[in-house]
């Protein structure tokens, strides 16, 4: 089942790898930097690049949770490259564009603010 607005959905939902209430705090996360910046962390209508957009905007994610998600019916979004480590797909030319203007997530706060940051951060959690 798909649960919340795009925007705010966690990678577990878009993997569909199941969820619970840790998918709601990553929600939280999101809005808690929109609140902060003025726009929405992931501006994106389409579930390969937004995974994309997470990990240019948080960190890559783990061998574990990508191996997990091929075997999903949403397992069109992961590959194994040539060393046989799992990926995700590369999105289209026009999402690769999108993807590098997303800034990481802590230079999208003033140094003196980085706690908004670590706070957002601590609820934006790729594999949880």
């Amino acid at each position: 089942a798909i649960i919340n607005t795009r925007q705010y959905r966690a990678p577990e939902v878009i993997l569909s790898m199941g969820w619970n209430e840790r998918s709601d705090l990553w929600s939280t996360g999101c809005i808690v930097m929109e609140l902060y910046t003025g726009e929405l962390l992931f501006r994106t209508h389409e579930s390969l690049e937004h995974l994309v957009l997470m990990e240019r905007c948080l960190e890559r994610f783990s061998q574990e949770l990508l191996s997990k998600a091929s075997r999903r019916p949403d397992g069109r979004f992961v590959v194994k490259d040539p060393v046989s480590r799992w990926q995700l797909r590369v999105p289209s030319s026009e999402s690769l564009g999108k993807v590098k203007q997303q800034k990481p997530l802590k230079k999208l706060v003033q140094t003196e603010h980085m706690s908004i940051a670590s706070f957002s951060s601590s609820m934006l959690v790729l594999d949880p």
